[in-house]
């Protein structure tokens, strides 16, 4: 299967639609001209910044709303915090209204305070992300950092949120204090015991808007949690540790294709005397490493294929003991052997993806294929017998299912003039690096000794940016637990103190201690739980967001959402606990003076 990647800019004039317009109107000509070809085929125009982008920015939509989130349990947890001292200043500002104080300038001057705390919250959170980016770039290697500096551009943004966050938390109790009552905010005993169910309410609702939105967060970083786990347990198809890989590159200037594979058998063949080394082989590519060529076959099992059902399908030359180095278990049949060559019967090995695709429940050992290759004097196809059917290899990451994949060996067939060698060693393969080194330059001292890496660093590399989004989620997860955590707590302590009186009369009638502790209990817990109730079915809508960001856990995994329903109830009963033994301890005759 031929294919031709094109880089072009389109004049300014011209949009992305009319540009594929274009294309199909020329891919059309084509299949009129060249009619055996498959008429499926066509043209695809994709902007190259999408081409590159495209699998980061729903990742980075995700972790801006999870910021969002963050900062929207912050606000309601301020605007709380400053709802419960405008109550307590509701003499204060009673006697400013009865001195002439407009109402106006009551809210005025609430939302300057704000404006205020804001303000120093936003100057420390600069100061704050100066530190965490310099510990990412320095501690955790994140150095793609550096090139977002902290410029006018951010600055501006952080001033923007700052504001926007202090109208958001300021704005309910600037309402609330510009509409006090007079009369009642004069009197005495309005501060301790005038305090009304609207503000009981309020306050009850932004505690709950937190936990609701906790609960979205904790949902999310549950289902990334279960996900890189998934990731971190699964079975590539082989086994990676112990194996040193390298590629090793023939110029074609020095090195005629007849001398490729005559080259990478004495290669390995020194390599495999090295002390401390089990096996050695090579390969067109090797797992995580090189990019994959493809083929198609032109006949299976005798029966010829069209062009129009032609699959691709990917081919690898390799060495003989490649599967055996790579620990790639062979699932019938047998492996190439150094009895494999030009001159025998030219043989095959196929994955069981393969085996699938072409043959379904038959068994391919024994069958002929007639794979088609490419030099530069055109295509070439021959029958060859499947002799083995070997175990599937996640080939780029362990997201990707396995390709249909099949294997020739380098011994019948020229090898490419790029090999990746696959060493397999008795102890840490790094440990080996010299004298790998030192057996390539005695065949070649120009040869660059390049990209060489234990095979297990490889797959690592594929897990590092799931661990960063885990650990983002994670992270703003646990801030979310925290703040709604101080939210309950605050809430809860303040409705306590509020009904201290109330409390000592109903201990003072015979209500026992354990009484009250359940009765405040019972409180934050139905706080909690209305929280729950309306953030799981946020949560639930919320995670389809990131279902591009899981694997082997489904976006309504009911798991997840259990242990959060938990963990909240738990948060919530824990935040009641500490006001419920204070309540426990009031003085019944302390408190029937309490005012």
């Amino acid at each position: 299967v031929s294919f031709l990647s094109v880089l072009g800019r389109l004049r300014p004039s011209v949009t992305l639609a009319q540009a594929q317009a274009d294309m199909d109107h020329v891919a059309a000509e084509l299949v009129n001209a060249y009619p055996k070809d498959d008429p499926k085929e066509g043209v695809g125009i994709q902007c190259l910044q999408d081409s590159m982008t495209g699998d980061v920015r729903p990742l980075l939509f995700v972790l801006l709303a999870a910021v969002g989130i963050v900062l929207l349990i912050a606000c309601a947890n301020v605007a709380a915090l400053i709802l419960t001292r405008a109550t307590s200043r509701r003499r204060e500002l009673a006697i400013r209204v009865a001195l002439g104080a407009g109402r106006r300038r009551i809210a005025v001057q609430m939302l300057a305070e704000s404006l205020l705390l804001a303000g120093i919250g936003g100057a420390l959170g600069l100061w704050l992300s100066v530190i965490v980016r310099q510990t990412l770039v320095r501690v955790l290697g994140v150095n793609w950092l550096t090139q977002l500096p902290l410029d006018v551009r951010v600055f501006g943004f952080a001033v923007l949120v700052t504001v926007g966050s202090a109208v958001i938390f300021g704005l309910a109790p600037a309402f609330r204090a510009a509409k006090t009552d007079l009369v009642y905010g004069l009197k005495e005993g309005a501060q301790a015991t005038g305090e009304s169910r609207s503000l009981n309410r309020a306050r009850k609702a932004f505690v709950i808007g937190q936990v609701a939105l906790a609960a979205t967060l904790l949902s999310s970083a549950g289902l990334l949690v279960r996900s890189l786990m998934n990731l971190e347990s699964t079975d590539p198809g082989f086994n990676s540790s112990h194996v040193l890989t390298f590629p090793v590159s023939l110029p074609v200037q020095r090195y005629p294709q007849a001398s490729w594979s005559s080259f990478f058998r004495e290669l390995l063949a020194r390599l495999r005397a090295v002390p401390g080394v089990e096996s050695v082989s090579a390969g067109g590519i090797l797992p995580f490493e090189g990019g994959a060529s493809h083929t198609v076959l032109d006949n299976v099992a005798g029966r010829p294929i069209p062009q129009s059902e032609w699959r691709g399908i990917v081919f690898v030359p390799v060495t003989p003991g490649y599967f055996r180095t790579l620990r790639v278990p062979i699932k019938a049949g047998r492996e190439f052997t150094d009895h494999d060559i030009t001159n025998s019967e030219p043989v095959v090995i196929i994955n069981e993806a393969a085996a699938r695709q072409y043959f379904g429940k038959q068994i391919p050992v024994g069958q002929q294929i007639e794979p088609v290759m490419w030099d530069g004097s055109g295509s070439k196809t021959q029958m060859r017998t499947i002799v083995g059917v070997a175990g599937d290899v996640k080939t780029y990451s362990l997201v990707q299912a396995s390709e249909p994949t099949v294997y020739w060996p380098i011994t019948q067939i020229p090898s490419d003039s790029t090999m990746y060698v696959a060493v397999r060693t008795m102890c840490n393969p790094l440990g080996i690096l010299g004298a790998v080194r030192q057996q390539l330059h005695a065949m070649d001292k120009n040869l660059p000794f390049y990209d060489v890496s234990p095979l297990d660093h490889q797959i690592d590399k594929t897990l590092t940016q799931p661990r960063y989004n885990t650990l983002l989620m994670a992270s703003f997860a646990l801030l979310a637990l925290i703040l709604t955590t101080i939210g309950l707590y605050g809430s809860i302590a303040y409705l306590v103190a509020q009904r201290t009186h109330e409390i000592g009369v109903r201990m003072a009638l015979g209500a026992r201690r354990a009484d009250v502790l359940r009765a405040v209990i019972s409180d934050g817990m139905a706080i909690g739980g209305a929280g729950v109730a309306l953030g799981l079915p946020a949560a639930v809508a919320a995670t389809r967001l990131i279902r591009s960001l899981l694997y082997g856990v489904s976006s309504g995994d009911p798991m997840t959402f259990g242990l959060v329903m938990l963990v909240l109830i738990g948060v919530a009963c824990a935040a009641s606990h500490i006001p419920a033994r204070r309540a426990m301890r009031v003085d019944p005759i302390v408190a029937l003076r309490y005012e």
